[in-house]
């Protein structure tokens, strides 16, 4: 009798020690998701901060900038270059977003913030306008498949005559 009292104790010990060792587990991947999830974040605040420290300290994009600002002003053949790989720059970086938040690796929030930033990038340099317009026609016209973020630029787009 002792013995069956001896094996049900060590069977229900090894039992908790199960418990507490998948809880000791899940514990350990939330962490971890956790871990990633700020680490994806971070990446996407120095690549904003990357490219704001490129723009100040490169008088040539300050120059296209304040172009881009004004709608009345004119672009050379060099800037609307410039134009067309900064606006397809964007829409990379959007969709990176989506992409990212999709598989888990940043939050509602910081997808939701980074897709605000579609509106404010068109308010603020309302030239940028029609070159995303063009990238993401020649996109469709090249079969990519299309993503959310597309078609909030879309949305955006809307507000001009394009």
């Amino acid at each position: 009798m002792n013995l069956d009292k001896l094996n049900q104790w060590l069977s229900l010990t090894a039992n908790l020690g199960v418990i507490v060792g998948i809880a000791f587990l899940a514990i350990e991947l939330n962490q971890a998701s956790r871990i990633a999830m700020g680490s994806a974040e971070a990446e996407f605040s120095y690549r904003n901060v990357d490219f704001t420290a490129a723009v100040i300290e490169n008088p040539q994009l300050t120059d296209l900038v304040e172009k881009l600002i004004d709608p009345e002003a004119e672009l050379d053949s060099r800037e609307r270059v410039l134009a067309v790989f900064w606006a397809i720059n964007f829409i990379e970086l959007w969709s990176a977003f989506e992409r990212s938040f999709d598989n888990g690796l940043i939050s509602g929030e910081t997808y939701n913030d980074a897709m605000k930033q579609i509106p404010e990038v068109l308010i603020s340099m309302p030239q940028l306008a029609p070159f995303f317009a063009s990238a993401l026609k020649s996109r469709a016209e090249v079969g990519r498949e299309s993503m959310e973020v597309w078609d909030r630029i879309h949305d955006e787009l809307d507000r001009y005559d394009l």
